[in-house]
């Protein structure tokens, strides 16, 4: 899987009124399964995020 931020591009990314993002279900998709790659880590998807 080619490691990219492209899908992030076009996100409509919610804040609730608290301040918590509610990320859609297509993205939260997508950072699953860039961990599911052998070697990822939490901290190399959550930068590109």
């Amino acid at each position: 899987m080619e490691h990219s931020t492209e899908f992030l591009s076009n996100i409509d990314m919610v804040v609730g009124p608290r301040g918590h993002c509610r990320w859609p279900d297509a993205v939260k998709a997508q950072i699953v399964a860039e961990m599911l790659v052998e070697g990822a880590s939490v901290g190399a998807v959550a930068r590109r995020c």
